[in-house]
């Protein structure tokens, strides 16, 4: 196991909890505590940023699954009700509902669980541009 590989994607996972947890709630406040934008915002970043890592970093799943872990407890430990997490006693209308605890570890895995589905979606994608690319610039060696 490199350890410097693990270190960049738990430093990732880091970013995206301080974006997504710290940042993004504070500058987009009418889109908080629960909204289509804020889940929007919070998935769109894990897109790119994922991307990002995963193109210059490491592409290796199992550095991913160990910092979710972390990041999994960085979400547990959030209770700022963001992205519906912790929100129980939700109503349609949004009059009634309330932020507990008792809803922070499921909703905390409910969104883990799609990230995995993200990280494992680009890491084909990844893959596949990573290669196209590897046969182009072999292919300009033998043309150039």
């Amino acid at each position: 196991m490199k350890y410097s590989e693990l270190i960049k994607v738990i430093i990732c996972n880091v970013i995206l909890y301080i974006i997504c947890f710290l940042i993004l709630p504070n500058v987009f406040t009418n889109f908080y505590p629960r909204s289509n934008e804020a889940t929007c915002l919070f998935f769109a970043m894990h897109i790119v940023i994922t991307f990002l890592f995963m193109m210059f970093c490491s592409m290796k799943m199992r550095y991913y699954l160990i910092s979710d872990v972390i990041y999994l407890i960085l979400m547990f430990i959030y209770s700022g009700g963001a992205y519906g997490i912790g929100i129980s006693k939700i109503d349609l209308d949004g009059l009634y509902s309330s932020v507990s605890k008792s809803g922070d570890l499921f909703g905390s895995a409910v969104t883990i669980l799609i990230v995995l589905v993200i990280q494992f979606a680009i890491k084909g994608l990844v893959f596949i541009l990573k290669k196209i690319t590897c046969k182009k610039n072999k292919g300009e060696m033998i043309n150039g």
